[in-house]
């Protein structure tokens, strides 16, 4: 189910219009949820990722289509999925392995790599990362993580120091991965 604003079809329930009453979406078997800047992600039992809303920085389809106004399937090839988040513009998702995929929007480094600002358009492995991912948080453009030994990793957007890295960068100067903390095993970020 889905209501709110709905002017980027991020409701998904074929129009662009405000729904103030929860909406059926045709979706089944959910396990799990995501709602980025004017999109949204879901998680199928079988691994399927769907997605409906704003692509207009490739979200939800490497090709040139803006609107989403119904669920679609996001090619994310053979990826086994088992963790999904949203950001403002992007998309971030853990396969089985703890291995983190990232695509959408990447100004501010907010996926973790830099490339060069370009919108990265299919899944990219973020190979910094020593080692599995167990717990995912993606904000408007920063990127938080839990790695299995309990420290936290972050990137992204530092204008106000949110990285906790001791430091702020410019706007539009995105950091890319760092270590935060480790001196105890961090088990959730909010």
């Amino acid at each position: 189910y889905a209501w709110g604003r709905n002017n980027a079809g991020q409701v998904g329930n074929g129009k662009t219009v405000a729904v103030y009453t929860p909406v059926k979406l045709p979706l089944q078997n959910i396990v799990a949820i995501a709602a980025g800047g004017k999109f949204s992600v879901a998680l199928d039992r079988d691994g399927v990722l769907w997605g409906w809303g704003s692509n207009e920085n490739h979200e939800l389809a490497d090709n040139n289509t803006k609107l989403f106004c119904e669920p679609v399937r996001i090619d994310t090839g053979d990826l086994k999925i088992k963790m999904i988040d949203a950001g403002g513009s992007f998309v971030a998702v853990v396969d089985e392995n703890g291995i983190l995929y990232m695509w959408g929007v990447n100004h501010e480094n907010q996926l973790g790599f830099d490339s060069s600002g370009a919108d990265v358009t299919k899944p990219h492995a973020v190979t910094e990362l020593p080692l599995p991912v167990v717990y995912l948080a993606a904000y408007s453009s920063q990127t938080y993580v839990i790695l299995s030994d309990g420290s936290l990793w972050g990137w992204g957007n530092n204008t106000y120091g949110q990285l906790g890295l001791g430091f702020r960068t410019a706007s539009g100067k995105g950091v890319t991965v760092n270590k935060i903390y480790d001196e105890k095993p961090v088990v959730m970020v909010q």
